[in-house]
């Protein structure tokens, strides 16, 4: 599924989008954050675990960029720092969920 970046997001990071909005359930505030791809990019969370066959969580210098799962779009949760995502170039065999 394409999304749409919208026109009130900022560029973060090279290919990397954010659109912040405010939406007013009841009588609360809510303040809501999503991530966007511009074109041929996607992003990985740098905190999200990685695992070999066996189930062993690999270090950061074993990591094949391959065996990462990357997004083009995500809603973040209210406490999910922007500096956990990393905006990089499409390659082929890339894993995009």
């Amino acid at each position: 599924m394409i999304r749409t970046i919208p026109d009130t997001a900022i560029l973060i990071q090279e290919g990397l989008y954010l659109n912040s909005y405010i939406k007013y359930i009841g009588d609360k505030e809510y303040n809501f954050r999503q991530l966007y791809s511009a074109p041929d990019y996607c992003f990985y969370d740098k905190t999200m675990p990685v695992y070999d066959e066996e189930g062993n969580e690999l270090s950061e210098e074993q990591i094949n960029p391959k065996d990462r799962q990357y997004m083009q779009f995500a809603s973040l949760g209210v406490n999910k720092s922007l500096d956990d995502f990393v905006s990089v170039k499409v390659e082929d065999g890339f894993i995009i969920v």
